[in-house]
C-alpha cells in the first residue's frame, strides 16, 4: 500500500488508482469467453526478480560464512552487521573473542539455535495510542511562521532598525537571511529523523493502521525478525543452488526443509537461473553450521558442515535466510527468559547479548518458547547438566530449543514479515482443489483475505516437483463487478511461475466457463480478487500434476512424482527428451531411491533410445544405487517411470544436456589440444596420458616425470619426489611386464598415502594385468600401514598412483621382483596344492590333510584351534568331496567382549531329515558341551550369519562311510558387543577386537550387557585405558553408560576424549541394579586407541571410595527422553535344543 505523508494524500492517490485503471484498460482484454487469452503487450506487472542494491558491493563477501567477522551462535556477522550492532550497543569496541569467530557445531546447534528480536518502547506507544481522524495537528513552529506572515500583510511590520528600532536595513537583511537559514536546517534536520524513524521499525504503515483503524490497535509484543528491508527477499523468492558433491540423500533433505517453509507460507525457493543474481548456495564448510540473516545480495552461502544434515537444523539455517534473528535476543527477552550468567562459558556470554529494535521488528507477535529459532536450556553451558537459560514461568517450564517442526509463532512471523496473504497459501500435493468459497469465509469472518478496504484478494502458488507440468480446470466462474468490462479490477489471473511477475496465462471473469489451463513450468501463481459486498460466487478449480511430456531444450530437469517425498503407487510417467540435431542426450542421475529388486519389476526407471517405446533401453535401473550417467546416440530419448501399488520410495531426481563428442570436434578450426589421448566425458572431456607420463598442470600436456613400462627381473617404484611429499593433482601409472611363465612379487617398504579407510581422496590402486577395464584390481590401498607382499597370477601388473589438491604425504617406495613361476607346468608334482615363492614353491594340502614327503599328502588330524580375527576355514579337502568317516572340529576364540560371526558361502552335505548321517553342528562355546545352536545338513545354506553370544564357538563336522559331498566353505570374523555375566573376580572387554595391535575402526556400534544373578550384588565397572576422539559434547565417538540391562535406564554419563580429561572417565562407576549396558559408537572419520573395561561383582554395603567423574549427560528431547539412534535389528539365529540329550558327538 502506497502512503502518501503530505497533505493532498487523497487526491494524489486518486490520481495515481486513475492513471493505473486508464494503463491496465488499454492493455488488458476481457475474458470472458472460454478460451484462454494470451499475455497481453503491454501487461502491467512488477518489475523482475533484480536483486537490490546489497549491504556490501563486493558480491563474493558471503561466499564463504566461515570467513565472517564474528558469529553469533550459528549467525555469521559481516563488518556491516557487526558496525551496527556495536553502534546500536549490542556489542562493544573490542575485538571480538576467539570463539566468536568460529561457527556453531552441529551438536551445539542441535542443543540450541535460536530466534529474533524487537521494536523502539517510544515507535511502540506511538504505533499502539490510537489517533483521531482528520487532519493532522500543525507543527508548532509551523503556526507561528503563518501567524508571523499575517500580521506582515496586515501592514505590521518592525520598524527599519530591528528589535528596539537599532540598527539598519543591511543589518535587518542579513539577520533575516541567517534565520531562513536556520529555519531551513531545522526543517531539513527534523526531516531527517523522520526518515530514520521511519526506515528503522517500519512505523508509517502501523501508525496510519492505527489512526484508521483504532479498534483494530492491539498491545505490541517484541519478536526477532530483521528490521531492516533490504535484507528481505523481493517477493518471498528465494533462488537456490545445491552442488553436486553433497549426496542424493542430502540434497533431497535440503528440498524437504525447503518446502517445510513453502507449506506453511508465501515463501517459495526455486532453482537458481540465470537472471538471479542474488541467491543461497548449500556448502559444507569446516566451520560447521551457519548463515547469514535475511538478503545479502550475490552468492550467499549456507554451511551445512559436518552432522548438520538434519532437517530441523537445516530448517533452522533456512529461518535465518528468511531473515530470522534468535529468539532469545529480543529486547523485552528478560520477561520470560531468565539468562543465569554463572553457568555460561566465559568466552560465550556474547551470544547471549539483548538486540535493539533498531535491529530487528516485532511485527506485533509475542514471545515464542516453542519456536525453532530458539536456543534450547544448556547451551553455551559450563556443563550439560547445567541450564544457561530457563523460562520465568513456571511450573512446569515450556520446554525450548525443539527442532521438530515450525511452530505457530514462526508461521504467523513469516507471514507478517513477507506480507503473506490469509487468503489462499501454498498447495504442494500432487492433485487438489482451490477456489472462493473459503475467501469468502475468512472476509466475512473478519480475518482479514482483503486488502484492507473490505475487498477479496487472495493468493495461491501451486508447486509441482521439476519436469512436472501444472494443469488447473475452472469447474465454475461467478466474478461480476460494475465497471469491470475488461477483468481490470476484479479477476482471477494465473501465471505460469512463481511470482507476481510470471508470464500471464489467462485473466478470468464473467460467468463463462473458460478451457483447462496447463503451464509450461512446474509452478503457478494464481491471484483472486473480487470487490467488497459483492454478490458473486467467485470460482472453484481442481489442479493436478501432469508428469512425463515433451521436453525439448538444451538442458532441464525431472524427477520422480511428489519428490523429494515419496511417490505414490501405480504412477507411470514418461518424459520424451529432445536436444538440438548434432547432439545426443546425456541423462545424469544425482538423487535415485527406488524400490529394490534384481530384476527391477516393480518399481523402476528405464532409458530408451529416440522417443519410441520399442526403441533400444540404455538401461533399466531400481534400488538405492545412483546410476551411472546415460548418454544416447541421437538427439532423442525417452525417460519412463513406473512404480506398483506398494513400496514407496524417494525416488529420483535427473538432469539432462545436449552432449556431444567433443573430442571429435573441432574448437575454433582446432582440435581437442590433447597431446596424448582426449578422453569424452559428459558436458565436456579431458586429456589423459600414455603409461609413464602423467598430465601438466595445463589439463593438456603430458610430462615424462612418473610411471612408466618395466620390464627388468627386479626393480624400485616410488611415489613423485620420494622421499619428499609427492605433489598434488598427480597420476602416475606403472606397467611391470615379466616374461611368460612368471609370476611378479610386489613388496613395499615405506608407505604413507592420505586417507584412511575409504581412500577417496589419494590412493593406489593394483591391478593384475595391464588393462584396468579386464584386469583383476588386486586393491585399493591408502593410510600409513603398508600393504602386505602382492603376488600376480601371471607375467603382468599395474600400479595406479591418484592424488588429489589438498593434502599431501610422504608417498610410498616399493620392489619388484619377477620370478619364475614352477607351479605352472604340473602343479610343481604337488599332490594338491603348490604355493609360488621367491626362487621356488612349496607343496601344501587341503583342509583335513597334512604334507607326508615334500610332495605327497595323506589324512592328518583334523581339530584346529582360531584366534585370527578373520579367516576362512572349510571341510576337509574342499573344494573336492570330503573324505568318509572324518571328525573334525574347529575351536574359535577371540577377544574378550566380543563374539564369532560365521557366514557361510557353500555348503553341500549328505541329507537326512534329522542330520543322523553328515552333518555340521554348530555350539555356543568352547567345545562340544556348550549349547547347541543347530545342527545342519543337505543343501540348504544354514541361517547366515551364525552369531555366538561370548567370545567363543564350536564347530563340528562329521561323515559317514558312505555319501560324499563337496562339504562346505565359510568366513569367521570377529564382532563387538554381547551378554558377560559379572562375578566377584574381575574380568574385561575391549572396545575392539584388535585392541592393542590397532586402533578402532569407524561406525562402530556395539552394545554390552554386564549382569550379575545375585540381587545382593551390584557391578563396578572401570576403565583401565580410555582413548577416544575428543568434542565438546561427545557427539562423534563415545561410550555411553546407563544404570540398566538396556538403553532405556537412567544415563550415568557419556564419555569420550581420554582420563585427564573432564569428559573421560575418571574412578570407578557403581549400577544400582544387578545390571549396566554400555554403547559404544564411532563416527566415519577420526579413530583413536578405544578402551579397555574391566568389571566386577560387589556387595551393595561394601564401602565405595569414590563416586566417579567426568563425563557428560546428553541433550533430551522435549518430552524428557534421551536422543538415541534407533536400534539396529539382530539377525535372526536358528537354534536346536541344547546339550547333550540330542546326541554327544566325540569329536576327538
Amino acid at each position: 500500500m502506497l502512503l502518501i505523508m503530505r497533505r493532498g494524500a487523497a487526491a494524489s492517490l486518486r490520481v495515481l488508482m486513475l492513471l493505473q485503471t486508464m494503463s491496465l484498460l488499454l492493455s488488458v482484454r476481457c475474458l470472458q469467453t472460454d478460451a484462454v487469452a494470451p499475455p497481453p503487450p503491454t501487461e502491467a506487472r512488477p518489475p523482475p526478480l533484480q536483486p537490490q542494491k546489497p549491504w556490501s558491493e563486493a558480491e563474493d563477501d558471503h561466499a564463504n560464512p566461515c570467513k565472517a567477522v564474528m558469529f553469533m551462535g550459528d549467525i555469521a556477522l559481516d563488518e556491516d552487521d557487526v558496525r551496527i550492532l556495536r553502534r546500536n550497543g549490542v556489542l562493544d569496541g573490542k575485538e571480538p573473542p576467539a570463539s566468536a569467530k568460529k561457527a556453531t557445531t552441529a551438536e551445539e546447534l542441535q542443543a540450541h539455535l535460536g530466534q529474533f528480536a524487537d521494536i523502539d518502547s517510544d515507535l511502540l506507544t506511538s504505533a499502539t495510542t490510537p489517533r483521531p481522524r482528520g487532519r493532522r495537528p500543525r507543527h508548532r513552529d509551523r503556526s507561528r511562521r503563518r501567524g508571523r506572515r499575517r500580521r506582515m500583510q496586515r501592514g505590521g511590520r518592525r520598524p527599519a532598525g530591528g528589535r528596539g528600532g537599532r540598527g539598519g536595513g543591511a543589518d535587518e537583511e542579513r539577520r533575516r537571511q541567517r534565520r531562513r537559514q536556520r529555519r531551513r536546517q531545522r526543517r531539513r534536520e527534523r526531516r531527517r529523523q523522520r526518515r530514520l524513524r521511519q526506515q528503522r521499525v517500519g512505523r508509517v504503515r502501523r501508525v496510519r493502521r492505527a489512526a484508521a483503524y483504532p479498534e483494530r490497535s492491539v498491545s505490541r509484543f517484541k519478536r526477532a525478525a530483521t528490521a531492516d528491508k533490504k535484507r528481505l527477499w523481493p517477493h518471498g523468492v528465494i533462488p537456490y543452488r545445491i552442488p553436486a558433491n553433497f549426496t542424493s540423500k542430502q540434497q533431497a533433505l535440503f528440498k524437504l526443509a525447503m518446502r517445510q517453509w513453502e507449506n506453511v507460507s508465501c515463501i517459495r525457493f526455486v532453482e537458481k537461473e540465470n537472471s538471479h543474481s542474488s541467491y543461497i548456495e548449500f556448502t559444507a564448510l569446516d566451520c560447521g553450521c551457519c548463515s547469514y540473516v535475511g538478503r545479502k545480495g550475490g552468492v550467499q552461502s549456507v554451511s551445512i558442515g559436518k552432522n548438520c544434515d538434519k532437517l530441523g537444523i537445516v530448517m533452522h539455517e533456512l529461518g535465518h535466510v528468511i531473515g530470522f534473528w534468535h529468539e532469545h535476543t529480543r529486547p523485552d527477552r528478560d520477561k520470560y527468559i531468565e539468562i543465569i550468567e554463572e553457568n555460561i562459558l566465559e568466552s560465550q556470554k556474547y551470544n547471549f547479548k539483548v538486540l535493539t529494535s533498531m535491529d530487528v521488528d516485532s511485527l506485533g507477535e509475542p514471545y515464542d518458547f516453542d519456536s525453532i529459532m530458539h536456543y534450547a536450556r544448556s547451551t553455551f553451558a559450563t556443563s550439560p547438566n547445567l541450564d544457561a537459560m530457563r523460562p520465568v514461568q513456571c511450573c512446569p517450564r515450556p520446554n525450548i530449543g525443539q527442532r521438530s517442526y515450525i511452530s505457530a509463532g514462526d508461521i504467523r512471523q513469516v507471514h507478517k514479515l513477507y506480507g503473506c496473504r490469509k487468503c489462499g497459501g501454498s498447495l504442494l500435493q500432487e492433485s487438489g482443489e482451490f477456489g472462493s468459497a473459503a475467501a469468502t469465509s475468512e472476509l466475512s469472518s473478519g480475518s482479514g483475505g482483503g486488502s484492507g478496504s473490505g475487498e477479496v484478494r487472495c493468493e495461491w502458488q501451486i508447486s509441482a516437483t521439476q519436469g512436472e507440468k501444472v494443469q488447473i480446470d475452472i469447474k465454475w466462474l461467478d466474478i461480476q463487478a460494475e465497471h469491470n468490462r475488461n477483468c481490470v479490477a476484479h479477476y482471477l489471473e494465473i501465471r505460469d511461475g512463481y511470482y507476481r511477475g510470471s508470464p500471464l496465462l489467462g485473466r478470468f471473469c464473467g460467468s463463462l466457463t473458460p478451457r483447462s489451463v496447463t503451464s509450461n513450468s512446474s509452478r503457478v501463481w494464481i491471484e483472486y480478487r473480487l470487490p467488497p459486498a459483492s454478490r458473486s460466487r467467485g470460482f472453484f478449480a481442481q489442479y493436478t500434476s501432469i508428469c512425463g511430456g515433451y521436453r525439448i531444450s538444451d538442458e532441464g530437469q525431472i524427477s520422480s512424482p511428489n519428490y523429494p517425498s515419496a511417490y505414490r503407487g501405480d504412477k507411470e510417467c514418461i518424459w520424451k527428451i529432445e536436444v538440438p540435431n548434432g547432439y545426443s542426450v546425456a541423462l545424469k542421475f544425482f538423487s535415485f531411491e527406488l524400490e529394490t529388486h534384481t530384476q527391477c519389476v516393480y518399481d523402476f526407471v528405464e532409458v530408451l533410445e529416440g522417443w519410441s517405446q520399442d526403441g533400444v533401453s540404455l538401461g533399466k535401473f531400481c534400488g538405492e544405487t545412483v546410476p551411472k550417467p546415460v548418454k544416447s546416440t541421437g538427439n532423442r530419448m525417452t525417460v519412463r517411470f513406473k512404480s506398483d501399488n506398494s513400496v514407496n520410495k524417494i525416488g529420483f531426481a535427473a538432469t539432462f544436456e545436449k552432449e556431444y563428442d567433443e573430442c571429435m570436434a573441432l574448437h575454433g578450426g582446432q582440435q581437442h589440444g590433447c597431446q596424448h589421448i582426449c578422453v569424452n566425458t559428459l558436458g565436456g572431456y579431458h586429456c589423459d596420458c600414455r603409461p609413464g607420463f602423467h598430465l601438466h598442470r595445463d589439463g593438456r600436456t603430458c610430462e615424462d616425470t612418473c610411471g612408466g613400462t618395466l620390464v627388468a627381473m627386479r626393480g624400485t617404484v616410488t611415489s613423485p619426489s620420494y622421499p619428499d611429499k609427492y605433489p598434488p593433482n598427480k597420476h602416475c601409472k606403472w606397467h611391470i611386464i615379466a616374461p611368460i611363465g612368471h609370476k611378479i612379487l610386489l613388496n613395499f617398504t615405506t608407505f604413507d598415502i592420505e586417507g584412511r579407510d575409504r581412500c577417496e581422496y589419494d590412493y593406489l590402486d593394483i591391478f593384475d594385468g595391464v588393462d584396468e577395464a579386464t584386469s583383476k584390481r588386486v586393491g585399493r590401498y591408502c593410510g600409513d600401514q603398508p600393504p602386505e607382499s602382492i603376488t600376480s597370477e601371471n607375467n603382468t601388473m599395474k600400479i595406479s598412483f591418484i592424488s588429489d589438491g589438498t593434502v599431501s604425504k610422504g608417498g610410498f617406495s616399493a620392489s619388484f621382483m619377477v620370478d619364475r613361476d614352477e607351479c605352472a607346468m604340473m602343479n610343481g608334482g604337488c599332490d594338491q596344492l603348490c604355493k609360488n615363492t621367491i626362487g621356488s614353491y612349496v607343496c601344501a594340502c587341503h583342509s583335513g590333510y597334512v604334507l607326508y614327503g615334500n610332495h605327497q599328502c595323506k589324512e592328518g588330524g583334523c581339530k584346529h584351534r582360531i584366534t585370527r580375527l578373520s579367516g576362512e576355514f572349510s571341510s576337509p579337502n574342499y573344494p573336492r568331496r570330503y573324505p568318509l568317516e572324518k571328525r573334525c572340529s574347529w575351536n574359535f576364540l577371540t577377544t574378550p567382549g566380543h563374539r564369532i560371526k560365521l557366514v557361510f558361502k557353500h555348503f553341500e552335505i549328505e541329507r537326512h531329515p534329522d542330520c543322523a548321517y553328515d552333518h555340521v553342528e554348530i555350539r555356543d562355546g568352547p567345545d562340544a558341551t556348550s549349547e547347541r545352536i543347530g545342527v545342519f545338513c543337505g543343501d540348504a545354506m544354514p541361517p547366515t550369519p551364525v552369531i555366538s553370544t561370548g567370545n567363543s564357538m564350536f564347530v563340528g563336522f562329521v561323515s559317514d562311510s558312505s555319501l560324499q559331498r563337496k562339504g562346505f566353505n565359510a568366513d569367521h570374523s570377529s564382532i563387538c558387543g554381547g551378554q558377560l555375566i559379572a562375578s566377584s573376580a574381575n574380568a574385561s572387554f575391549y572396545s575392539h577386537a584388535g585392541f592393542g595391535d590397532k586402533d578402532y575402526g569407524t561406525r562402530e556400534n556395539c552394545n554390552w550387557t554386564l549382569t550379575t544373578s545375585n540381587p545382593e550384588e551390584v557391578i563396578v565397572l572401570n576403565m583401565e585405558t580410555f582413548e577416544l576422539e575428543s568434542e565438546i559434547e561427545c557427539g562423534y565417538d563415545y561410550v555411553d553408560i546407563f544404570d540398566d540391562d538396556n538403553d532405556r535406564g537412567v544415563l550415568l554419563g557419556r564419555y569420550c576424549g581420554n582420563l585427564r580429561e573432564r569428559k573421560g572417565p575418571d574412578g570407578p562407576i557403581y549400577s544400582s541394579r544387578q545390571s549396566l549396558h554400555i554403547r559404544f559408537r564411532s563416527d566415519d572419520t577420526i579413530s583413536f586407541k578405544g578402551f579397555h573395561a574391566v568389571y566386577r561383582t560387589v556387595s551393595r554395603e561394601a564401602p565405595r571410595p569414590h563416586a566417579h567423574r567426568g563425563g557428560i549427560i546428553p541433550r533430551t528431547d522435549r518430552n524428557g527422553l534421551l536422543i538415541r539412534k534407533p536400534k539396529e535389528k539382530q539377525p535372526p539365529t536358528t537354534a536346536s535344543p541344547t546339550g547333550r540329550e540330542k546326541g554327544y558327538i566325540d569329536y576327538s
